[in-house]
């Protein structure tokens, strides 16, 4: 009896703490392979942040992670890796064509348990994707209808509508003018060569599986907390924050001239992000300062503050003056 004590006490113990458990070290690593980018990498300040997640109708969490590489600029294009998490903490790593370029828009799962990532990519024009999977561990790109004639660069998608055997997809142009459908079965539309039929613009309400929630989920300003109902596991991840309030620079000098700063800019052009000037006045003194980077992260200006003087040992501005500077909004 007293033995059983002991243990219920523990048991009780252990699910009232529900300690975090984080993303495996060997699984982060294969997340960072996958996702570097020239000075996006984990090995140069970048973290592994949240981007999006979806419940599964078997219990399990799709969960869609990007590097967060800490810019302004880097907020615009995310590649997304998707895992999958189950109650007892074991994760798993998309394979395929699981590296998601577009902007993720929505995630659904069908009658038959698919899944499907509707994205869109805003570059240089906006344009519809979709990913899927039987899984939600091997992931293909699925081959939409061709000559849709909607719009050639400024086309959208809406959300697929799911029938018990078939998938049909609704494409607009930005005025919603032009709105077409096409429809094929599931097999098909996850095939190399889909057989895409333009049927009618109706309103059919779709059918999606039920998902009965076994994740609840809670957001900090820094963090998303998962935690599975049904066991003591739970894990966070970083959340990119939505409203910038101070972004810090790597001042290079300051110059009474332009033609000076742009004298040092010329013998820095191996610097990893882009160098710009920013005028001051100091005692009413015209100045011209140096600066290197618009990092949301104090952690990664000072990464690569100390990345940038072991790679110039021998420039004495950059061993003598460069320094972090921080800008509030």
């Amino acid at each position: 009896m007293k033995k059983l004590l002991i243990f219920l006490l523990l048991s009780y113990t252990l699910f009232a703490k529900s300690p975090f458990y984080p993303i495996p070290t060997t699984l982060q690593s294969a997340i960072c392979e996958k996702l570097a980018q020239e000075s996006n990498r984990c090995d140069n300040g970048s973290t592994i942040d949240y981007y999006q997640h979806f419940q599964l109708a078997n219990g399990k969490l799709l969960v869609f992670v990007y590097l967060n590489e800490h810019t302004i600029s880097s907020q615009k294009n995310r590649g997304a890796v998707p895992l999958i998490v189950n109650s007892l903490g074991q994760w798993i790593i998309g394979v395929g064509e699981d590296i998601i370029t577009e902007d993720i828009e929505s995630i659904h799962q069908d009658p038959l348990q698919n899944i499907w990532v509707r994205a869109l990519c805003q570059s240089e024009g906006v344009y519809p994707a979709l990913y899927h999977s039987k899984d939600a561990i091997h992931w293909k790109r699925t081959i939409l209808p061709q000559n849709r004639e909607v719009n050639c660069c400024f086309e959208t998608m809406d959300k697929p509508n799911f029938q018990l055997n078939t998938i049909k997809l609704t494409f607009r142009d930005l005025d919603n003018k032009v709105v077409k459908s096409w429809e094929t079965s599931y097999q098909s539309a996850m095939s190399l060569e889909p057989q895409w039929h333009e049927v009618p613009n109706d309103n059919i309400p779709t059918l999606e599986t039920y998902i009965a929630p076994n994740w609840s989920i809670e957001e900090s300003k820094k963090n998303i907390i998962f935690k599975n109902i049904n066991s003591p596991y739970k894990f966070s991840l970083p959340l990119s924050e939505n409203n910038i309030k101070k972004l810090y620079h790597i001042q290079l000098g300051a110059f009474k001239t332009m033609r000076s700063a742009h004298t040092v800019m010329k013998k820095l052009n191996s610097m990893p992000y882009p160098l710009f000037t920013k005028k001051i006045k100091v005692n009413g003194k015209d100045y011209i300062k140096l600066l290197m980077g618009n990092f949301t992260s104090l952690k990664k200006a000072k990464f690569i503050l100390n990345k940038i003087k072991k790679e110039h040992l021998k420039n004495k501005a950059v061993q003598e003056e460069a320094f972090i500077l921080s800008t509030k909004y």
